[in-house]
């Protein structure tokens, strides 16, 4: 008997938990046979060894084992036979193991046959896949996630990230002219008069936009050093916040606060003319006069985004002590010194003068930690919403953040985002709906509560239009 085949007869044995032997020298015995046969294979310096155990390398190749492998074979067969001699059981059940057992060995050098006649086959084949009851091809699987998309019915039902015309901010350009003026940079957008921005904005509420978020194109002649304007009652933000929320109550109006569209500068913040140095104090100073001017005119939310440090504390304290305790500040917690506001730029007439460039206090594009620690930051002053900007290119801040904060999370898909986006378009080189969607998903897989966007109206107008021509569309989302 060799030692593989002793090996399989001490595992059927054990499988069986044999019925007509007392168990416990049943046991006995197994636990006998395999500490002998391992004791005297490891000493004759066989091959593997345990409880499936092996025939030594040479005998496989049909060799003549060493007589030390002979005696391994050896101990392990009579220990085995010894099972068949228990006085304690009758001879008809002896004989029947031992008919059993030399069936089963018999089986086993059949096996051991049959895969040596067998050629591997490279191009054949293999794998688990079976027949159904029809005879179709099938992979016995439980798990198939595909289920989940097999319609449109049921990948909305399970859709984890929705894009909604209510989850949309849409930012607008205004100036103190009678005509409104496209901006060659962001086609599509112009710089809207008083009178037009009303229409944009009722034109927008059609398609379920209810939050805008309004940025001023001022006339040089009114900038200045320290940006006075932004502080101006009469000035152009707060009337058009006062003709917005006088003609539609209950939009949300956002309004934005730093000092780049009023400056002379071009910077967020007030510069020392002797050291070009950002002053940070003093812009906090001046901004939380710009904050409580735009509360006053109705903005419901304040937003600073001049990046400066201290300024949410400041502002939130100048707004309660003014009254203005409903006013919300969304902050620009993370606004990174990107090249991606050139549009935006343009769009609000406030290019920076010479060389200069905004990295002392816009953050670092190499940076995520800092992130995570300017918006625990905003929050524990006060913040009542926070904002990433640019988009894109910073999903992973956006997570960050999402993590790290409980406070609702906006994202801002920025001026430069927007032109890449429509140029590509208009060359024909992508779909841009697809493209768009596409993005407004990665900001809400991300974590984005809130999605400030140029394309905000075109979106809400593409939701509108496949609700009327689908019916599979039920409600304005993607």
């Amino acid at each position: 008997m060799s030692l593989l085949s002793c090996a399989g007869s001490v595992q059927r044995l054990m499988g069986r938990q044999t019925a007509n032997a007392p168990r416990g020298r049943v046991s006995e015995r197994i636990s006998r046979a395999l500490a002998s046969m391992e004791k005297a294979f490891s000493e004759a310096g066989g091959g593997r060894t345990g409880l499936r155990g092996s025939v030594p390398r040479n005998d496989r190749k049909g060799k003549r084992p060493t007589d030390a492998k002979q005696r391994a074979l050896g101990v392990g067969s009579d220990l085995l036979e010894g099972f068949d001699e228990d006085e304690d059981e009758d001879d008809d059940e002896d004989e029947g193991d031992e008919e059993l057992d030399a069936g089963l060995e018999d089986e086993d050098e059949e096996d051991d046959a049959a895969d040596a006649d067998e050629e591997y086959d490279p191009i054949a084949p293999r794998g688990p896949l079976e027949n159904n009851n029809y005879g179709e091809v099938w992979l016995p699987i439980q798990a198939r996630p595909r289920r989940n998309r097999k319609d449109r019915a049921t990948r909305r039902l399970v859709q984890e990230n929705v894009v909604k015309p209510s989850s949309l901010i849409y930012p607008l350009f205004v100036h103190d002219k009678e005509r409104s003026v496209p901006i060659p940079s962001l086609p599509g957008h112009r710089r809207l008069s008083p009178e037009d921005v009303l229409k944009e904005v009722e034109d927008a509420r059609r398609y379920g936009i209810n939050a805008f978020m309004l940025f001023p194109k001022v006339d040089d002649d009114l900038k200045s050093p320290l940006g006075e304007e932004s502080n101006n009652p009469d000035g152009l933000m707060p009337r058009t916040i006062m003709s917005i929320k006088e003609a539609f109550p209950d939009v949300l109006v956002l309004a934005d606060v730093a000092l780049d569209p009023y400056s002379t500068s071009g910077h967020d913040g007030i510069v020392d003319e002797e050291t070009g140095v950002v002053l940070n104090d003093m812009t906090v100073y001046q901004i939380c006069k710009q904050s409580v001017n735009l509360a006053r005119a109705g903005a419901d939310m304040v937003c600073p985004s001049e990046m400066m440090d201290g300024r949410v504390t400041a502002i939130r304290e100048a707004l309660d002590m003014e009254g203005c305790v409903d006013t919300s500040v969304l902050s620009y917690a993370c606004k990174y010194a990107s090249s991606l506001y050139g549009p935006f730029r343009d769009a609000v007439g406030s290019p920076l003068k010479g060389t200069g460039d905004k990295k002392t206090y816009q953050m670092d594009i190499s940076n995520a930690l800092e992130a995570e620690r300017e918006a625990e930051l905003d929050v524990q002053e006060g913040a009542d919403m926070l904002m990433v900007k640019p988009g894109s290119s910073y999903l992973d801040v956006l997570r960050r953040v999402r993590q790290k904060t409980n406070v609702p999370l906006a994202v801002y898909q920025v001026s430069g985002e927007y032109a890449m986006i429509k140029a590509a378009a208009e060359k024909g080189w992508i779909n841009e709906k697809a493209v768009v969607l596409e993005t407004l998903k990665g900001f809400r897989r991300a974590g984005a509560d809130a999605i400030a966007t140029y394309y905000a109206k075109d979106v809400a107008k593409w939701m509108e239009d496949d609700c009327r021509s689908s019916r599979s569309f039920t409600e304005p989302c993607y």
